[in-house]
């Protein structure tokens, strides 16, 4: 009877141990979060990635600001005054100013002024007066200005939106996959953990009514308990652990703005993979730099040189000396043929620093920025071309590593077999099984490490290269 039991535990265990060892194989699978579930999950609820969803409405809105420099705008103000009963003035004028892209403004307006004390100067026909004014920029503000700059720049951001939504959002996937990945492997220690406790008590058991029956001595009892008190604060202990790392998953999980806690019952994935990561590898073989097509963050400096780039010519712009032309064409609002050959008026301005220091400090720093800017992204394209081959060979790595570990799992099984058979025959001791026993679940516990990091890896590896391949 006590042969067939040990017998049924050991089946147990080694069924256990060589299905990836996974007890969740036997779970409810409707309490399985599965890792591209949580995700996704992730992906649309959580806030950052609600926050990632609004940036492209945000350059949207700048660009739309952009182009209200550019919108058409109505005017009219009036001024009088009346005293002693008297109308001395009213002086009305309104109509509408144009901007245009080249830096020309155009004006069309009316202006009708009436009174008994009118300014000379201000005396109109009695119809009115209908007017239009060109300005024209005849060397600052030719090339480029404020308006258009802020266009350009404008429209840059909202091409640089998706890209900077993509990065946000691969910041917390990669927060959030690091944490299921410690929940994964935490809940995987712990199966073994509960294994190992499962064996030691059912040994114990035996063992007591073999002291019973006078075929072993007391003390291997007060062993055999030891080992299960030790089994069982280890058992305590990946609780815990299970426990804090579903916590630390939890807090990545949102619902309707609100966060969610996981019942303890749902686990996560018994097995993980990221297979659709195995093309970006070789195609990374193939061309060293293939990354960097699709790298959000290359994008955001090139966008960002391009940006200072923008501005530098508005820089050289301001130092040029301010000149405009002013044209005004007038008619009488009275007339059917107006005569503009005779009626105009017409101004010349211009405007001159004399220092220039504002405007040489401000191409200088544009300078200093665009350097700076350039330097970091050369900086950043070399840490993340490292960190991708550096990531790529401990992947492969961990991964052979974990395949290759299976047979030391093995012979790991055949010497805890062995010194079963030799335990249950009377020719071992108590010391030798448990010794046999420890290493193996250590081997397991080894193996469960060694699965980890070369998810890890995988998981940096995606980080690195900016796309997410799961």
């Amino acid at each position: 009877m006590k042969k067939a039991r040990n017998k049924n535990i050991f089946l147990l265990f080694f069924s256990c141990a060589f299905n990836l060892f996974s007890a969740t194989a036997q779970q409810d699978s409707s309490r399985v979060l599965g890792f591209i579930e949580y995700m996704q999950w992730v992906e649309t609820q959580h806030p950052v990635s609600k926050q990632a969803a609004l940036i492209p409405g945000i350059a949207d809105a700048y660009l739309l600001k952009a182009r209200g420099e550019f919108d058409p705008k109505a005017f009219y103000q009036v001024n009088g005054k009346r005293y002693d009963q008297k109308t001395y003035y009213r002086m009305d004028e309104g109509g509408i100013q144009l901007n245009t892209w080249p830096g020309v403004d155009v004006k069309l307006g009316y202006e009708n002024n009436n009174g008994l004390f009118i300014n000379p100067e201000d005396k109109l026909p009695t119809s009115g007066l209908v007017y239009s004014q060109i300005s024209v920029p005849l060397w600052q503000g030719i090339v480029t200005d404020a308006r258009r700059t802020a266009f350009k720049q404008a429209r840059l951001l909202q091409q640089m939106s998706s890209w900077e939504r993509i990065q946000l959002l691969n910041e917390i996937r990669y927060k959030a996959g690091k944490a299921y990945l410690d929940w994964f492997l935490a809940k995987k220690n712990l199966s073994i953990l509960e294994l190992a406790y499962r064996v030691s008590a059912e040994r114990l058991q035996g063992v007591k009514q073999s002291v019973v029956l006078g075929d072993r001595a007391g003390i291997d009892s007060v062993e055999a308990s030891i080992q299960v008190q030790d089994r069982w604060m280890a058992l305590l202990q990946g609780r815990w652990e299970l426990s804090n790392k579903q916590y630390l998953v939890s807090a990545y999980l949102w619902d309707q703005e609100q966060p969610v806690l996981l019942d303890m019952t749902v686990c996560p994935d018994s097995v993980i993979n990221f297979q659709a990561l195995d093309g970006f590898v070789i195609q990374q073989k193939m061309q060293a730099d293939a990354w960097e097509v699709n790298h959000p963050g290359l994008k955001l400096y090139a966008f960002k040189l391009e940006q200072l780039r923008v501005d530098l010519a508005l820089r050289r712009e301001m130092l040029k000396p301010q000149v405009r032309a002013i044209y005004n064409p007038l008619a009488d609002a009275g007339r059917v043929r107006p005569d503009f050959a005779n009626n105009f008026k017409w101004g010349l301005s211009t405007q001159l620093p004399l220092l220039w220091r504002k405007e040489r400090a401000d191409l200088r720093l544009n300078v200093f920025k665009t350097t700076q800017t350039e330097l970091e992204r050369q900086y950043k394209r070399n840490e993340w071309s490292i960190r991708i081959r550096t990531f790529i060979t401990e992947m492969e790595g961990y991964r052979e590593q974990y395949r290759q570990y299976a047979q030391n799992i093995r012979n790991y099984e055949a010497l805890t077999e062995s010194e079963r058979r030799l335990f249950n025959n009377g020719e071992s001791n108590l010391f030798m099984i448990n010794a046999r026993e420890t290493n193996f679940f250590q081997a397991l516990l080894k193996w469960n490490d060694w699965e980890y990091k070369g998810l890890k890896a995988a998981l940096d590896l995606q980080e690195a290269s900016g796309q997410f391949l799961y």
